[in-house]
C-alpha cells in the first residue's frame, strides 16, 4: 500500500484555518451584539426610571421590553462568546485574514448590497407604494438576488407574497398596529 497524504482544512496565512476564521467571526459577532443588547437594556432603564412616562410602576413602563429584550440579547450573546472561547477564537490582528480575497470581495459586495435594498426599501418604497407592495417587492428582489442556484423564483415569489401578507394581517389588522 501506497503512503496517503493526511488532508487537512484549507490553511489561512495565519496558519488558521478556514473554521477558526469563522470561530472568530463569530466572537467578534457575539461581542457586537452584546454591546447592542447592553445599550438597548440601558435605554429601556432609562424610559423604567428617569423618562416622565406616567406609569406608576416600572414593570408598566414603555421601558420594560426594551430591558427585557436587551437582556436577552446579552445572554444569548454571552453564551455565544464564552463558548466561542472555549473553543479557542480570538480576537486580534490576523484573526479575520481570508485565503480566498476574491470569495471576501464577493461577500462584502453582497453585504453592501442588501443594506442598499434594505435602504431603498425603508427611504423610498415605503413612503410611495402601499405597504404591502413595497415589502413584498422587497422580499422578492432580495431573496431573487441571493437565491441559491437552481431555486425556483415562482417559490420564492410565493413566499415574498405570503409573508408580506401575513405581515400585514397580524400587525395592521389583528394586533391594529398602523403601518406605514
Amino acid at each position: 500500500m501506497g503512503t496517503e497524504e493526511k488532508r487537512t482544512p484549507a490553511a489561512q496565512p495565519d496558519g488558521g484555518t478556514a473554521e477558526a476564521r469563522l470561530a472568530n467571526m463569530d466572537l467578534a459577532g457575539g461581542v457586537a451584539v452584546f454591546c447592542f443588547g447592553l445599550f438597548v437594556f440601558l435605554s429601556g432603564v432609562h424610559m423604567c426610571f428617569f423618562a416622565v412616562t406616567g406609569a406608576k410602576v416600572w414593570y408598566y413602563s414603555p421601558g420594560f421590553f426594551p430591558c427585557f429584550i436587551g437582556a436577552v440579547l446579552m445572554l444569548a450573546s454571552l453564551i455565544l462568546v464564552l463558548g466561542k472561547r472555549r473553543a479557542g477564537a480570538r480576537l486580534g490582528k490576523g484573526a479575520f485574514t481570508s485565503a480566498d480575497p476574491p470569495a471576501a470581495r464577493r461577500g462584502a459586495w453582497r453585504l453592501l448590497l442588501s443594506v442598499g435594498l434594505f435602504a431603498l426599501y425603508v427611504f423610498v418604497l415605503i413612503g410611495t407604494l402601499p405597504f404591502v407592495l413595497a415589502t413584498f417587492l422587497y422580499l422578492a428582489v432580495t431573496m431573487i438576488l441571493f437565491r441559491r442556484d437552481g431555486y425556483p423564483v415562482w417559490k420564492l415569489l410565493l413566499i415574498s407574497a405570503a409573508a408580506a401578507g401575513a405581515v400585514y394581517l397580524f400587525f395592521g389588522v389583528v394586533a391594529s398596529v398602523p403601518l406605514p
